[in-house]
């Protein structure tokens, strides 16, 4: 009888550290978890600030190319006058 408690407090203590271990890894699993949500976080500000920087650019390049369109047809204007000279 002796033997078998002797056997079950051994196996109870392995256990116990067991769990211990475990319960340490799992703080560690929950520290990088925490970390990286508020990393997603970081990288889901930084995007929302890329998206309105392409959507000015998007609106400053169409306002270029109307521009250009006019210049061009300026040009186009001004080389048909030279022709007529």
């Amino acid at each position: 009888m002796k033997e078998q408690n002797k056997d079950l407090y051994s196996k109870v203590e392995n256990l116990e550290a067991q769990v211990k271990e475990v319960k340490e890894q799992n703080k560690d699993l929950y520290s990088k978890v925490e970390s990286l949500e508020t990393q997603v976080k970081e990288v889901k500000e930084q995007n929302k600030d890329l998206y309105s920087k392409v959507e000015k650019l998007e609106v400053q390049n169409e306002g270029l190319k109307k521009q250009n369109e006019e210049i061009v047809e300026q040009l186009k204007e001004i080389l048909e006058l030279i022709k007529k000279k």
